[in-house]
């Protein structure tokens, strides 16, 4: 009988700590496998797999993240993004061949930033005068429209809807 018992209360012990094990192994392959394909330049698949530890408050899974986002959003041509992401990273927690990746990333970065900036403000300034000319066109936002000669968007509804001979109601 005591015997017995010896077993069963070594077998639940033993549960026990596997119970408590699992998680910590698991997240530790997962963030692993992580820093392997941000080394390999995948960080779309690496977000996803950090995006579960950060659920978990895991180790750095939320900075390494924001080092993925940086390069998904440089990716997408969103540069003054990416500059925002890796202006919160600390490099410290990288190994150093990420180190050096991110580093030479960063230096990419601005070096680019001023450029698009320029760029951007410019592409702005040309909208906001072709608003100014009173023509609209296509690409126009909705409530630029209303400020040009076409008048406000109900109003040309109300004069379709009175050539119809019908009576608008709102």
């Amino acid at each position: 009988m005591r015997k017995v018992l010896k077993i069963e209360l070594i077998i639940v012990v033993v549960v026990i700590i596997i119970a408590i094990l699992h998680p910590v192994v698991s997240n530790n392959i997962k963030y692993s496998k992580a820093e392997k394909l941000m080394e390999k330049g995948n960080y779309s698949e690496a977000n996803d797999i950090l995006f579960d530890l950060e659920l978990d408050k895991f180790r750095e899974s939320e900075k390494l993240r924001e080092i993925c986002n940086a390069h998904i959003s440089y990716g997408r041509g969103e540069i003054d993004m990416a500059k925002y992401y890796m202006s919160n990273v600390n490099l410290n927690i990288l190994s150093k061949k990420q180190r050096r990746i991110e580093k030479k990333f960063i230096e990419q970065i601005d070096s680019e930033v001023d450029d698009y900036i320029a760029k951007k403000d410019k592409e702005e300034r040309e909208y906001e005068k072709r608003v100014k000319n009173g023509v609209p066109f296509v690409g126009m936002y909705e409530k630029d429209i209303d400020g040009t000669k076409l008048g406000t968007h109900t109003s040309v509804e109300n004069q379709y809807l009175n050539s119809q001979n019908k009576k608008y109601k709102k």
